[in-house]
């Protein structure tokens, strides 16, 4: 099954970013449950583990209107359930957190 996740940094202007450890053990969970992992975000993330399927996130929303949103002070959480939830409609899959553990597999609705 597919695994959706959202990574934005608060800077969000920023080129290149990195993810957090909470995030890469949120990453591993999913992993070890073969679940296939697919992030999407606006930057070049340093650390991506192996195996994790990267999509620019501009592909499903685009660059300039999430980088309104958040200039007008819209959540940046808004942004990612946005963006998980437009990947998740077009190509399925589960909606997960980065700050997430998924600690057995989930129920597939499918």
């Amino acid at each position: 099954m597919r695994v959706n996740y959202f990574w934005t940094d608060r800077d969000f202007g920023k080129a290149v970013t990195s993810l957090h450890q909470l995030h890469l053990l949120s990453i591993e969970s999913c992993r070890l449950l073969g679940y296939e992992i697919h992030l999407y975000s606006y930057h070049e993330i340093t650390n991506l583990p192996a195996g994790v399927i990267y999509h620019d996130a501009a592909e499903l929303y685009p660059k300039q209107a999430a980088a309104n949103a958040i200039s007008i002070n819209h959540n940046i959480s808004h942004l990612a359930d946005l963006v998980r939830l437009i990947a998740a409609n077009t190509y399925g899959g589960l909606v997960i957190d980065l700050d997430s553990l998924v600690l057995r597999r989930l129920p597939s609705y499918s």
